[in-house]
């Protein structure tokens, strides 16, 4: 609000915290003073304006990181049914998971122990909070079946297209791979599922994946001989310095040494 005009200064009084401030003006013709006193009866002070700025550019960071979760959001491939829960749905593994999220998990435990569901309550809110980039395989056939494809055709196309399947893994900041052991006949692991999966525990192993895998699944006893069919000791000194390995049971993650 314009308080006085005179000696081609404007006295106005800021609108939002009513400090008087002045405004300088060139009397180079009327049309121009009209509209420095235009300007000035809805003008701000330096402070206000300053303020009003910073406003503007918190909302505008706030939408572009928004934007960005959205987005990794959309990439991870997270099952939309535990998307969005305000509370997660076993709160005690997805405690443990929360507590231990920077570490490479290898996460045990029967069907309906939540070990889907408290990993993906942790994993959204990592991508919410901390933008990082995750991706969720629901089987480890699936992750499988991209190692294939990657491999098929010719020398030097398998080559480069193998290359680029490791490079895109190895550049997500949390990799999950849900039923890593299946039921029965399914246990057993196929020649380039056993390769993928030794490559994929060696590459953590030597550090050229950094960063953390999540391994989800119903590891019993022997598991992991019945998934390889062959010498397993070296992946399982692998998993067992590289991983931390948590049982889920009734009421709690028990951790445990090795497999």
């Amino acid at each position: 609000m314009i308080l006085e005009i005179k000696d081609n200064k404007i006295t106005a009084q800021c609108p939002m915290c009513n400090q008087i401030f002045t405004m300088c003006i060139e009397t180079v013709d009327n049309a121009f003073s009209m509209v420095m006193k235009s300007f000035a009866e809805n003008a701000e002070c330096d402070d206000c304006g300053a303020k009003r700025i910073a406003t503007i550019n918190a909302e505008e960071q706030q939408y572009r990181d928004a934007k960005i979760a959205y987005d990794l959001l959309e990439d991870s491939n997270l099952p939309e049914k535990f998307l969005g829960l305000g509370k997660p749905i076993v709160s005690f593994a997805a405690s443990w998971i929360h507590d231990h999220k920077n570490f490479n998990l290898l996460i045990s435990g029967e069907s309906g122990a939540g070990k889907t569901s408290s990993a993906v309550y942790v994993a959204e809110r990592c991508i919410k909070f901390s933008k990082q980039k995750v991706r969720y395989y629901a089987t480890f056939a699936d992750l499988n079946a991209e190692y294939i494809s990657a491999k098929t055709g010719n020398s030097d196309t398998r080559k480069t297209r193998e290359s680029q399947f490791w490079s895109k893994l190895h550049s997500y900041d949390l990799l999950i791979i849900d039923e890593q052991v299946g039921q029965g006949e399914q246990v057993r692991l196929t020649p380039s599922g056993q390769e993928l999966l030794f490559q994929l525990i060696n590459s953590v192993y030597d550090g050229t994946h950094r960063g953390r895998v999540w391994i989800l699944g119903n590891f019993f006893k022997g598991a992991i001989d019945r998934m390889t069919g062959t010498d397993a000791v070296p992946l399982k000194r692998r998993i067992t310095e590289c991983f931390l390995i948590g049982v889920i049971k009734e009421n709690s993650v028990v951790e445990i040494e090795h497999l």
